[in-house]
């Protein structure tokens, strides 16, 4: 017996939504906290279940090898016609530890602890492109550039280095 086939009719804007959507879904399962809970509770089945062994490396690698680190890149906003603006006028840059990122109706808004302990800063990203990037950093023990921007009252993000 076959499976039944479905046709989806979509607008270019539903498609693109859809596509939006389902990339920041990937982005936010991919960096998403796993929690464990303390030793004091549940069964021992189910940590081995929730927290199973690492795979043995198939080979190890030679000894005082050093794995290359990735090369950083900065990544800027765009503009309208979709071409990145490399360091814009008036900006500056900010290493922060991000610790939530909130998504909001049209823009993502980027918070991290204040430098001296004090409180929290916060940003906002109005180009979608930066989005996965900055989620992506959400709750890493390591320290991201911002490039900031201020507007007024408001810090606006329209660069970061991954």
């Amino acid at each position: 017996m076959s499976e039944p086939t479905y046709t989806i009719t979509l607008t270019e804007s539903e498609r693109t939504a859809l596509a939006r959507v389902l990339g920041l879904f990937v982005a936010k399962l991919t960096s998403a906290p796993v929690f464990i809970e303390a030793s004091d509770g549940g069964t021992q089945a189910a940590r081995a279940v929730l927290s199973p062994p690492a795979p043995a490396s198939p080979s190890a690698p030679p000894s005082g090898h050093v794995p290359p680190t990735p090369e950083l890149r900065d990544r800027w906003a765009r503009d309208r016609k979709g071409n990145e603006l490399p360091n814009p006028e008036d900006s500056y840059p900010l290493d922060v530890l991000i610790w939530k990122t909130e998504q909001k109706e049209k823009y993502l808004r980027v918070t991290w602890p204040s430098p001296n302990g004090a409180g929290y800063g916060d940003a906002n990203c109005f180009d979608q492109a930066l989005w996965p990037w900055l989620i992506k950093q959400t709750g890493v023990k390591v320290h991201t550039r911002l490039y900031l921007v201020q507007k007024g009252k408001y810090t606006n993000i329209v660069g970061v280095r991954t």
